[in-house]
């Protein structure tokens, strides 16, 4: 079986063996072994993640103002407890009405009881800022040492070469430890994807991991790390931005975050959705064919980079939502942009959309409030509503939300924390 699945057919160009891609006392070529040293580095990556977070970035975000506790936990009730693990998190009014005869409780109680549990299994702000703080310090140490790395390789400046001689193209150190890197901090992402607490977006941003993760040991084992590395760094580079708009949301720096999201997206669009399709992808569907031709893992490889693109045009969208509503809302109703959140007990910032990297990303859409009102029937707006814990949902007027309730309270809006 094992012999089938590194068939040489499916891996490499034709007339080419794995004999001769051994290594040689003169040239050092990528070798699958090589990849056995991922699972341990990435093991320590989210151990320091565990580490920083604890001893680094949470006295820091306490010196800033932010709590590290949690929101308000809800009164223990059984009945409601298994309606919550085993039929819904979220009743609807039918279910509503059977569980206020069950327990004597109003609608209003139960809605309550239901929108804390559900903040009960959401991140904190504290827990994102944690994250955003960690994952700002590793792309901004990885960047500079691609950068470095990559500055001494002449297919850095110009992609066909990429492809001179391969797929006899030795691998320097350097090069191989860079890679061998940033392969580890996206299996140590997955690692925390599945044991952290699952939020909007979760599906998005683990396809993105895994997707990134295939691309990555494709590219290794096909020997395609030069164009593997410029893929890498081109990434990079706007989750550096990314990390740091939501790091300054988060410390409502209002118009500093507006201001680096706009530096993010100018970063975003270019990189991903002008120099990754119309060079890189240019680069392995055109410039690779005089070379060597078609083979199946070239195929694959491609399909990833498509599949990739796709990511990134559904997250430009999103960032372009964004930033349309912070151009047409006006500056007396918001401080960064309006917010939104469909849930009465959540915390100030839950409503999110996933975006990154590399993955990476969580938005949050925002709309606008105009004339008081919103598009939802009901719904009522309030706007210094409480978000954790206390005394149930005050409106402006004295009353309390009976259905779907929207807060707008001026804080920034946009994302919480990707990859």
């Amino acid at each position: 079986m094992t012999h089938s699945f590194w068939n040489e057919r499916f891996w490499l160009p034709n007339n080419i063996t794995w004999a001769d891609l051994r290594d040689t006392p003169l040239a050092k070529y990528p070798q699958i072994e090589d990849l056995l040293i991922v699972i341990p580095i990435a093991l320590v990556l989210f151990l320091s993640r565990l580490l920083f977070e604890r001893l680094l970035a949470q006295p820091v975000g306490v010196c800033i103002g932010i709590s590290p506790r949690g929101p308000r936990k809800p009164v223990h009730n059984a009945i409601l407890e298994r309606v919550f693990h085993t039929i819904t998190q979220k009743p609807d009014e039918k279910r509503l009405k059977g569980l206020e005869k069950q327990l004597d409780w109003s609608p209003y109680q139960i809605r309550q009881w239901f929108a804390r549990r559900r903040a009960q299994i959401r991140p904190t702000k504290m827990a994102k800022f944690k994250e955003s703080l960690w994952k700002l310090v590793y792309y901004t140490g990885i960047l500079g040492y691609g950068l470095f790395v990559l500055s001494e390789e002449d297919f850095f400046y110009e992609l066909s070469k990429c492809w001179t001689n391969y797929p006899f193209q030795p691998v320097s150190t350097n090069l191989r430890n860079y890679y061998v890197t940033e392969l580890s901090f996206y299996v140590s992402l997955v690692l925390c994807e599945i044991v952290s607490v699952k939020r909007k977006g979760y599906r998005q941003m683990l396809t993105h991991h895994l997707i990134t993760i295939l691309l990555m040991i494709f590219s290794y084992v096909d020997n395609f790390i030069r164009i593997g590395c410029v893929i890498l760094i081109t990434h990079d580079i706007a989750d550096v931005w990314l990390e740091t708009v939501k790091l300054l949301n988060y410390t409502k720096c209002s118009r500093l975050s507006n201001f680096v999201f706009a530096i993010f997206a100018l970063h975003f669009i270019a990189t991903r959705l002008v120099y990754f399709p119309f060079w890189i992808i240019y680069s392995t569907l055109v410039q690779t064919l005089p070379s060597f031709g078609f083979f199946p893992a070239y195929v694959v490889f491609n399909a990833l980079l498509v599949g990739l693109l796709l990511l990134h045009i559904y997250w430009a969208a999103l960032i372009l939502h964004v930033g349309y509503t912070l151009l047409t809302t006006p500056a007396s109703e918001q401080s960064s942009c309006t917010q939104i959140y469909s849930d009465s007990a959540l915390s100030e910032d839950e409503q999110e959309y996933s975006f990154h990297s590399t993955p990476t990303y969580l938005f949050r859409i925002s709309s606008t409030l105009h004339n008081g009102s919103a598009s939802g029937g009901n719904s009522q707006i309030f706007q210094n509503g409480n978000t954790s814990g206390g005394n149930g949902l005050i409106g402006k007027n004295g009353s309390l939300a009976k259905s779907a309730t929207l807060v707008a309270n001026g804080n920034s809006c946009f994302m919480s924390g990707k990859h």
